[in-house]
């Protein structure tokens, strides 16, 4: 190699090198969230980047699709679950590192179109026979803890309505907002936004009327420092009051 081939070949290695060391520091740190999140997660990630300059993006779906994609290779380096059960699947699978940490308390609330009648399970039980609600709105249990929880309101209250079943909780309750369903069980934090529109009305359901949503966060293993800070942040009083007001409970 001639020198003047050397100084050519050292130029452009020196021309490209800062290129793909920028180009690897653009790639976004994702954040897999679980879609009853949608409406508070948001604000949360803009006070955490407000506060420390970092930055994570969030991927919403429901919590078990979520982790089937973390399983299957999915570099989201953070989950924010529905539940305690999937954080612990990723754990056991070895594709998260112990411990999981709860950060809110899951709550249902029953939405409804405000012509429907609806404004309990009672009522819900009258539309439903009088024919004013001929589809409830939930998410797939398959997939959706809130899901499964919606589906333990029904069992425990003897109803067996015709279900129109969301991908993910977001998704029910876009149902009942767009019509496609006259009522839904969805989560309290998406039913309050959702009302906010007009036309719906939404009953808190009590906490007793289904198992437990302790929706927890596990960070996959080999997650960088943003992801790790996030994590941390969400134990934090800022998010906690974030949560609270989109009407989570709190651990």
């Amino acid at each position: 190699m001639t020198a003047a081939m050397f100084r050519l070949m050292a130029l452009l290695l020196m021309l490209v090198w800062p290129l793909s060391v920028r180009a690897a520091a653009t790639v976004p740190v994702t954040i897999a969230a679980a879609a009853d999140l949608r409406g508070v997660l948001p604000m949360i990630i803009a006070d955490f980047r407000a506060a420390t300059g970092r930055q994570v993006v969030p991927v919403f779906a429901a919590s078990g699709s979520l982790t089937q994609q973390m399983l299957n290779g999915a570099p989201h380096q953070l989950l924010l679950a529905a539940d305690s059960d999937y954080p612990a699947r990723l754990v056991a699978a070895g594709k998260a590192a112990a411990p999981l940490r709860p950060y809110a308390l899951g709550r249902l609330a029953l939405l409804a179109r405000s012509n429907s009648g609806v404004r309990d399970l009672a009522s819900l039980r009258a539309a439903l026979a009088a024919g004013r609600v001929r589809h409830l709105a939930i998410a797939n249990p398959a997939v959706a803890p809130y899901g499964r929880a919606a589906r333990a309101v029904l069992d425990r209250a003897g109803l067996t309505p015709p279900l129109v079943l969301g991908e993910n909780v977001a998704q029910a309750a876009q149902f009942v907002i767009s019509g496609g369903a006259e009522a839904g069980i969805v989560s309290a934090a998406l039913a309050r936004d959702a009302v906010k529109q007009g036309g719906l009305v939404m009953l808190d359901l009590p906490a007793n009327s289904h198992p437990p949503l302790v929706q927890s966060l596990v960070l996959a293993r080999g997650a960088g420092a943003d992801a790790r800070a996030f994590a941390a942040w969400m134990a934090g009083p800022q998010a906690r009051a974030r949560l609270a007001a989109a009407g989570f409970g709190l651990p």
